[in-house]
């Protein structure tokens, strides 16, 4: 199921990635002079995206046994 869920994840930050620079989605969420703004979908999703990428790879560093051995093959 998490195999699943990361597959998903990586595919969503992709895909999200790429819509991104369209240029109708250019222009949106980057305002000059202005604050950002936080519930723009491009943002939660992103930011959900690395959320899941930080908690897996630590959840890696603490299942594995030898941590400099696993960081060296990631």
């Amino acid at each position: 199921m998490v195999a699943v869920v990361s597959v998903l994840m990586t595919l969503a930050s992709i895909v999200l990635f790429c819509i991104e620079t369209l240029p109708v989605f250019a222009l949106t969420h980057c305002v000059k002079d202005e604050a950002p703004n936080f519930l723009d979908p491009f943002f939660v999703i992103e930011t959900v995206c690395t959320a899941w990428f930080t908690v897996e790879l630590s959840e890696h560093d603490v299942s594995s046994p030898r941590i400099q051995r696993h960081r060296v093959t990631v």
